[in-house]
């Protein structure tokens, strides 16, 4: 260990114990090549004899553990130089300075310095540090300024190193039929790009493929997929392997989502926020606390703890033995709680319907979100703020646009600034809009569709404008918007013994849906 210090006799110090319970300390200052203090001293990662110190305007090496100091200032301006930081993953040795005005960098291929501060302002840099992004990659340069706040770079790309491979996903954890997209994040310039993905049940969407540099991938079965990336420049390759980085789970049927909580365990109603663990089981589950959110719902009946807030009953049944899901906001102010379902595929149109209690002084917020596409889009319905009185409310989102899809809800509750803040939820389902529409159609329109070895017939009363075919991973498979006749005969579609999900509309106007399995 080296350290330094404001002594006229004592500046530099080195120390070969320095976690012993005594250490012993060798006074270097003699050895100093000019009679100033060390403003920063920077070790290499791979040698600790091998060091660097600013010293005045300049920087000096010492490969003896300071014993004797070499100028390594080159052609840097006469300006006090302040800090040193070496990046201890570069192959080459990368170093970079900062100084009263700008940032300055080196390497072992170099005999001198260039700067490296374009877009940065004239000022004085007091501190370097770099951030390693071990997890996205592309590392960062932090610059540290006398009065003149924190600036950041990414770190020089010299020019002539093979890539470092490196990519990240919009989402590691999705469904069947949701895209994913993976962004290259490799260091150092590639150029071309090979995608590898295990097992091969999958599919490149969005015109990318396996040499796009950013694809976009639908996964065809459940399971958990090894990610892996070669990326190409003109000085080599690289290839990056992030082993069951996806997680892909199949769609549950929507029918069976409905959940009153009436089947599970109680959990505790201690005052300790997110200390609490509540299992949940069926297409629920609550997030983990502290990384995925801060406390859990907890199963409950016959009132909340604390008094002036929470529900006395359940909403279905209604009665004191009836459970609930409830957020214990005692002790837990803007804390948020996250219910989050299993993958769901909509075979029809649906509303998801829940009854919420909103109740107390305190109370805080309550929001629905939906997982569709990789991606998470908050509060497609607005949330739901304050106190809404001692009463149960019921809420509906409608789904139809989602109509194909696989996808997931989340309901986040947040506490409010104080104990009287417990918000509840109940009786949580998904309702056809139409229970006629995906089973048969109405008869009025004498719309009939029916299967053979030829195809699909579809015959109406009325003249067809529009049909489209999905297939069970959301994905259209055929289309036709411009028929114009009373029969259609689909024989485009190979004959797999999957389910089918079929729209059509009339020339009237009406819209009409069909399950089939073809």
């Amino acid at each position: 260990m080296y350290a330094s210090r404001n002594n006229s006799s004592e500046r530099f110090f080195v120390s070969n114990n320095a976690l012993a319970g005594s250490p012993t300390w060798t006074n270097l200052t003699g050895s100093l090549p000019i009679a100033s203090t060390p403003k920063d001293i920077e070790i290499d990662p791979t040698d600790p004899t091998h060091l660097f110190i600013a010293l005045g305007n300049d920087i000096y090496e010492s490969t003896n553990s300071g014993s004797s100091w070499t100028n390594f200032s080159g052609t840097l301006p006469n300006i006090p130089l302040n800090t040193i930081v070496i990046d201890k993953d570069s192959s080459i040795d990368a170093m970079y300075v900062g100084m009263d005005v700008g940032v300055y960098y080196r390497d072992n291929t170099m005999s001198d310095w260039t700067s490296f501060y374009t877009g940065l302002a004239n000022i004085e840099i007091t501190e370097l540090e770099i951030h390693y992004n071990n997890v996205e990659c592309k590392s960062t340069l932090y610059a540290g300024t006398y009065g003149q706040g924190l600036w950041k770079s990414d770190l020089k790309d010299p020019g002539t190193l093979a890539p470092k491979a490196c990519f990240y996903a919009n989402t590691t954890n999705g469904c069947v039929g949701n895209t994913f997209v993976f962004t290259d994040n490799s260091d150092f310039t590639p150029t071309s790009w090979s995608w590898s993905i295990s097992p091969a049940t999958f599919v490149y969407v969005n015109s990318t493929n396996a040499n796009s540099q950013n694809p976009q991938v639908q996964f065809t079965a459940a399971g958990n997929y090894t990610i892996a990336l070669t990326a190409t420049n003109g000085f080599g390759n690289d290839i990056k392997t992030n082993p069951a980085y996806i997680q892909v789970s199949s769609g549950g049927a929507s029918t069976a989502f409905n959940d009153n909580f009436e089947s599970y365990a109680l959990c505790g109603t201690a005052s300790d926020c997110g200390t609490t663990v509540c299992a949940i089981g069926g297409m629920w589950s609550n997030l983990t606390n502290g990384s995925e959110d801060n406390i859990d719902w907890r199963i409950d009946e016959n009132g909340t703890p604390s008094t002036g807030t929470g529900p006395a009953l359940d909403y279905n049944p209604g009665t004191t033995t009836g459970n609930y899901a409830f957020i214990e906001a005692s002790v837990c102010s803007i804390q948020t709680a996250i219910l989050e379902s299993q993958c769901l595929l909509l075979d029809q149109e649906y509303d998801f319907i829940f009854a919420y209690h909103m109740f107390g002084t305190n109370t805080g917020s309550l929001h629905v979100d939906i997982f569709t596409n990789g991606g998470w889009t908050e509060d497609v319905i607005p949330s739901i703020n304050g106190d809404q009185g001692n009463q149960w409310i019921v809420s509906t989102t409608d789904l139809s646009t989602y109509l194909g899809q696989t996808i997931k809800l989340r309901i986040r509750g947040i506490t409010g600034n104080g104990f009287a803040s417990d918000i509840a939820i109940d009786d949580l389902k998904l309702t056809p809009q139409n229970p006629l529409s995906t089973d048969t159609f109405d008869n009025n329109n004498f719309t009939t569709v029916f299967e053979n070895n030829n195809g699909i017939n579809i015959t109406s009363s009325d003249e067809i404008e529009e049909i489209i075919v999905f297939d069970l991973l959301s994905r259209k498979i055929y289309e036709n918007q411009k028929v114009g006749s009373k029969y259609l005969l689909i024989n485009k579609i190979n004959k797999s013994y999957q389910p089918l999900l079929i729209k059509i509309k009339l020339k009237n106007g009406e819209e009409l849906s069909k399950k089939i399995i073809y």
